[in-house]
């Protein structure tokens, strides 16, 4: 009954986040062992040591190097919905020690500083998969030796968790000390006109072309981006800068010009626009006056037709010769021609001019005499 009590005293209950790792006397039986069998779980006679176990969670990304009883190597991935485990008797998570900006205080405290220069190394047991940037400051000198000071990004990767572990202890390290290498010789080759000229384009062939060294670490530079310069000589310096500020100006004077241009451009467009709007609107306009003369002059023709037809049919009897209709029909539209003319005349300021066949005016001169 005493051990019963004592037992219960030293029931630790296991679920899904908690298991134990038990020591036991039993002859024959492993010494350690894993219960996860969800319940309490009460020490035996035998069981000297009872340790509880919990479990350790793996987020999607990352990576845990578990090494075995065995000595050998388990690589245990969330992959992209995380997973978990428990860590088996005489097992033990591998811990690295790499380079960084933020010591190890700053970590525990949680702060990161990802300063330029690393000058610590820390603990890393979870390894991150994920895109990775990396400060930096490299000193360099052209090859019209001229001191630079270069700032920048380094954005890199671990795409192959057992190579980089087989190949290397600190891989962020290595990522940062190659690429200060490969920045110093591209920029020793240069002088400095022409890295001003054309620096990213430098660090960018530069980087991308070691990608074996990398490769062999299971590591991917992805990109290194430089985002300032300085000279390392205060007198260099000045003059860079005002070489700069001068560049800076003829930018500013060089798109001040290209949005007066563009302002003048959109106002000519508008002009064109406005006066092909127009054009259209004559255009339509000449177009509904034709047809409002086509319709006025069809109505007029029809009634004319009719007027004719009327009076046509109306001396059909009194004379019977068409010629002899026609004739009159045409006197009548003489006649009623002269009258509206007259009252035209009447009525206004106009001026008439008529030849003498319409006045049937004849000239009667007499004829000269020859002495």
């Amino acid at each position: 009954m005493e051990f019963s009590i004592k037992g219960v005293e030293k029931a630790i209950r296991v679920d899904e986040e908690t298991a134990v790792i038990v020591s036991s006397r039993r002859a024959g039986a492993d010494q350690w062992r894993l219960v996860t069998e969800k319940g309490p779980f009460i020490p035996s006679e035998d069981d000297d040591e009872v340790l509880e176990s919990k479990i350790i969670k793996v987020d999607p990304h990352h990576v845990y190097i578990v090494t075995t009883r065995d000595g050998t190597k388990k690589f245990i991935n969330g992959g992209n919905n995380g997973t978990a485990f428990f860590l088996q008797p005489y097992e033990q998570i591998n811990t690295m020690r790499w380079s960084s900006g933020t010591s190890q205080k700053d970590l525990a405290e949680g702060k990161i500083n990802n300063a330029a220069k690393p000058t610590f190394l820390v603990e890393v047991s979870c390894i991150d998969t994920r895109w990775q940037d990396a400060q930096f400051m490299f000193a360099v000198q052209t090859s019209d030796n001229v001191k630079l000071n270069l700032e920048g990004h380094i954005f890199w990767q671990i795409q192959d968790v057992p190579k980089m572990f087989a190949n290397t202890n600190d891989p962020k390290g290595d990522v940062w000390k190659n690429t200060r290498r490969v920045l110093n010789e591209v920029v020793s080759k240069v002088t400095l006109a022409e890295f001003m000229e054309s620096f990213n384009d430098l660090v960018k062939n530069a980087t991308t072309a070691d990608a074996e060294f990398y490769g062999l670490r299971g590591t991917r530079v992805h990109r290194v981006e430089v985002t300032g310069y300085t000279c390392a000589d205060k007198r260099t310096e000045q003059t860079l800068q005002e070489v700069n500020q001068e560049t800076t100006n003829k930018i500013n004077r060089i798109r001040k010009q290209e949005s007066e241009n563009e302002v003048e451009q959109a106002k000519m467009e508008a002009l064109i626009h406005l006066e092909q709007q127009r054009s259209k609107l004559i255009e339509a306009q000449a177009e509904n006056e034709r047809r409002k003369a086509s319709f006025e002059g069809a109505a007029k023709g029809v009634q004319l037709a009719e007027q004719v037809k009327s009076f046509m049919s109306m001396l059909n009897d009194s004379l019977p010769e068409t010629s002899d209709r026609l004739l009159l029909l045409k006197l009548f539209e003489q006649n009623k021609a002269m009258v509206e003319n007259s009252g035209k005349l009447a009525g206004g300021n106009a001026t008439l001019f008529v030849t003498p066949e319409d006045m049937q005016v004849r000239l009667h001169l007499p004829t000269p005499k020859h002495e």
